[in-house]
């Protein structure tokens, strides 16, 4: 694929959150940051096909389910992850909105922020 056809793949894909109004953000990356982008929304889109992943309705339902001893791990661990997620969404939102960032996992955002600074549109 080229630059042009990675770019329709991502604005056009059920998993990704880029719009026509990104596209000259977009266009301004380079083809390996485009592919890498290209290849996270794959990633997604296999996980979130294989059946375990759609038999839970969320993080917070499988952490309920969990065994008593392991539960205060986990809610701690998720705890943990939203705070990261917070701290990324704060220093992602000057470039996207603040919606479309929080739909996404936190290994995507830090995929987003690694590729922002590599271009040296973060702080």
């Amino acid at each position: 694929m080229n630059k042009e056809e990675i770019i329709n793949y991502l604005m056009t894909h059920e998993y990704s959150e880029w719009q026509e109004e990104d596209r000259d953000w977009l266009m301004s990356l380079d083809e390996n940051k485009l592919k890498k982008m290209q290849s996270s929304v794959e990633n997604l889109e296999s996980l979130l096909q294989k059946p375990e992943a759609k038999d839970r309705d969320s993080v917070e339902e499988f952490v309920a389910q969990a065994p008593e001893n392991i539960k205060g791990i986990l809610n701690r661990g998720l705890q943990m992850v939203n705070e990261q997620k917070d701290r990324v969404v704060q220093n992602l939102v000057r470039s996207l909105s603040e919606e479309q960032l929080r739909k996404k996992s936190i290994e995507e955002l830090e995929k987003i922020a690694d590729i922002i600074q590599g271009s040296g549109k973060a702080a």
